[in-house]
């Protein structure tokens, strides 16, 4: 468990970046029952995570995240997601 260390920041982070996403989704998805105004989000586009580790190889990870959080997205009526290319 020791290699796990030098990421740990790193995987904090991206965490961290993800349940934020996930929080404002949770959000604005509640905000749309309630009567969101015309120019509500009705579409987002989901950028790949960059890789900072010194080894370079938390990519892997970056791209579970990213694809998660597409996963999760799609599950959002009338919104429209766009994942990196």
């Amino acid at each position: 468990m020791d290699f796990l260390v030098p990421r740990l920041p790193a995987v904090a982070l991206t965490l961290a970046v993800v349940l934020a996403a996930i929080a404002g989704i949770a959000y604005l998805s509640a905000r749309s029952k309630a009567g969101a105004s015309p120019s509500s989000i009705q579409s987002i586009a989901v950028l790949p995570f960059v890789d900072d580790s010194p080894d370079g190889d938390a990519e892997f990870l970056m791209t579970r995240f990213a694809e998660s959080l597409v996963n999760s997205l799609t599950k959002l009526p009338k919104l429209r997601v766009v994942p990196a290319a």
